[in-house]
């Protein structure tokens, strides 16, 4: 019995800090700039070849094919292709990498998440001691965290709004 209320107060604790991490705790309201960004932006409508031929950044150099194999994916809109480029679990919020792709749909109501992954990816890479990251001109960022000892290098975070990440590119899109 003792188990079961400790598995119950931890998901209590787990979801609690979720909406609090997404800012969706009562009384915690946007303002300014931050209300603006409460949702991701909208992705260019156009094709999945135009998509799959937009140019990639130079200079990846060892991430090329870890890259353009998420890209490629993201274009074709094939989430199950993004899993194995994904660290488990991903992002900030921890989750399993199946769930984190889940909760992107919530971040571009009626819009295409995996679009917005292909353009975030076109956008130039930028790179720090924590490993290489892309800012689309509209706030979303993904990261590829430099690994700890052997482990591959792996898509590590997808901020749709740029809220969470926006520090790496700047500050504010």
């Amino acid at each position: 019995m003792r188990t079961l209320g400790t598995v119950v107060g931890l998901l209590a604790l787990g979801i609690g800090l979720f909406f609090l991490a997404k800012g969706l705790v009562a009384g915690d309201a946007d303002t300014g700039e931050e209300a603006a960004r409460t949702s991701a932006a909208a992705p260019t409508s156009r094709s999945v070849e135009e998509c799959v031929a937009a140019p990639l950044p130079s200079g990846l150099e060892m991430l090329e094919p870890l890259v353009a194999a998420i890209h490629d994916a993201a274009c074709r809109g094939d989430a199950d292709a993004l899993l194995p480029h994904m660290t488990d679990p991903f992002g900030s919020l921890q989750v399993h990498k199946e769930w984190a792709i889940d909760l992107w749909s919530a971040d571009v109501p009626g819009g295409d998440p995996l679009a917005l992954l292909a353009e975030t990816l076109e956008a130039p890479a930028h790179g720090g001691q924590g490993g290489q990251f892309f800012c689309h001109p509209d706030g979303p960022v993904v990261v590829f965290a430099r690994p700890i000892g052997d482990q591959p290098v792996l898509m590590s975070d997808f901020d749709l709004t740029g809220r969470e990440l926006s520090d790496l590119c700047g500050g504010t899109p």
